[in-house]
């Protein structure tokens, strides 16, 4: 199916960060484009002003007769109003992956995959190859700080998307070139287990082409060592591998390192992002990057400069107290966005405020979880910002549940429910100046780092100030 003729797309949870990416790629086509959301905000706000028209809320008025093409996110079912409504008026109906991976199928495509990690990566790849002068068009699962954008219709011939395993996406996805980051168990309220994930990685490795190439992380390369058309190259920052990341140093928090392939050194790089973790993922980078033949030199300048994606280890504030927002979510995810912060503040007490994402991913993961916070001195619970939970779920866990495993673990740990202004408010009166403040997760709990970050904190009059309860993301629609 060729949408190129098609005049109209209407986009049913058109916030998503996958979505308001695509909508925004097919919008620079010259296709016209609404969507709809029960919480209309920032993406949604940015496409509202390249002239995409946005409903808050979804009702089947939505769906106009002159409507070609209705993209819906992996949420939404089929129950929906609007989703009943495309199919009665026999509206082309796609998911957002069959939409990506018809946008990827126009160039030369190139992604990244893996429990942990995309984001990141798949924005220094598209970096690396914007600063080559190669202008790719990109989808990226957060907002790249030096674009301001997660999407970008590039005039070049490649296509850089970040590939979601979820509902097993990026099967939809036929690359030239994939990475794989890690594979962990995730999504266990999709897939029934860790073989299950890997399966699905493998199939998705199988869609490259005998002249594609495979990057994948050291300790799950073996998976992938027989069977594959196409050429792959492990890589590691600790073990033996195809890319190996050597003398890797220190400096403030920031790190140098000394790239070898297969014995051949490749020459100092250096990253601006915290966390030993980004070696990792800009060796990947550098990988994909010699694989096309781009100079060292401009590589080592990409690497240098690539200043990351919103939301992953997001400086908000320094003084006089440090406020850090991360997206992690996921056990390995708040082990390493904790990690960079002891590597970033070694000394100042720590306040890990974490917000847990969906009930299924807390109940499977919950030992996980609870050994998760050990380089945090304290630890804030949220309420389960709950996702795709079904009521049978959400009744088998609570946050209560993960703080009592916590203290069982020896990280001292409270739950303030009720709310983000709560978690907001005890921290008013209690951070001390020296202090460093983390907030994590998936969902909304980046509120809570934007309002403190925002407010005079040690004023006398700081209940003035800004605070979650006057919306600091809130955008009328």
């Amino acid at each position: 199916m060729d949408i190129k003729n098609f005049k109209y797309a209407h986009f049913i949870g058109i916030e998503g960060i996958g979505m308001s990416a695509a909508a925004d790629i097919i919008m620079d086509s010259g296709i016209l484009v609404s969507g709809s959301d029960l919480n209309p905000g920032r993406m949604s706000l940015g496409l509202a002003k390249k002239g995409a028209t946005i409903y808050k809320g979804h009702n089947k008025e939505n769906i106009q007769n002159s409507v070609d093409i209705v993209v819906i996110s992996a949420a939404i079912k089929e129950e929906n109003p609007e989703l009943q409504e495309a199919r009665k008026q026999n509206k082309l109906v796609w998911k957002y992956s069959d939409l990506l991976g018809y946008l990827i199928a126009q160039k030369r495509g190139i992604s990244v995959a893996g429990t942990h990690g995309k984001s990141t990566t798949s924005g220094m790849v598209s970096y690396m190859l914007h600063i080559a002068g190669l202008d790719p068009s990109f989808v990226v699962g957060a907002v790249l700080r030096q674009f301001d954008s997660n999407a970008h219709s590039g005039k070049g011939d490649f296509f850089v998307a970040e590939a979601c395993e979820y509902d097993r996406s990026f099967l939809k996805l036929i690359s030239e070139i994939a990475i794989i980051t890690n594979i962990e168990a995730d999504h266990l309220d999709y897939y029934n287990d860790l073989k299950e994930i890997f399966e699905a990685f493998y199939k998705f490795s199988s869609l490259l082409p005998n002249k594609g190439l495979l990057v994948v992380e050291k300790t799950v390369s073996s998976y992938f060592a027989a069977g594959l058309a196409c050429q792959v190259q492990s890589y590691s920052i600790s073990e033996e591998a195809d890319w190996q990341a050597l003398d890797i140093q220190r400096k403030n928090g920031k790190y140098s390192f000394r790239v070898v392939f297969r014995g051949e050194d490749k020459g100092w790089f250096q990253t601006s992002l915290y966390g030993k973790h980004n070696v990792a993922n800009s060796l990947a980078a550098i990988a994909v990057g010699y694989h096309l033949g781009i100079p060292k030199e401009v590589l080592q300048n990409a690497i240098a400069k690539y200043q990351g994606v919103k939301r992953r280890f997001e400086i908000l504030a320094q003084d006089p107290v440090t406020i850090i927002d991360d997206y992690a979510h996921h056990p390995t995810e708040i082990k390493a966005a904790l990690s960079a912060m002891r590597d970033y503040k070694q000394n100042q007490k720590v306040w890990a405020v974490f917000q847990p994402h969906q009930a299924s991913r807390t109940l499977h993961l919950l030992n996980d979880f609870a050994s998760a916070f050990s380089a945090a001195d304290e630890v804030i619970v949220a309420d389960i910002y709950y996702a795709r939970d079904s009521m049978e779920i959400r009744q088998k866990i609570n946050s209560a549940v993960l703080v009592e495993k916590l203290n069982q673990n020896g990280t001292k740990a409270r739950h303030i429910g009720g709310g983000l202004q709560e978690i907001e408010d005890f921290l008013k009166k209690n951070l001390q100046p020296g202090d460093s403040v983390i907030t994590m997760g998936a969902g909304n709990i980046c509120q809570v780092s934007q309002a403190l970050s925002c407010a005079d904190i040690f004023s006398e009059n700081k209940l003035e100030n800004l605070s979650v309860s006057n919306g600091v993301l809130a955008t009328a629609f």
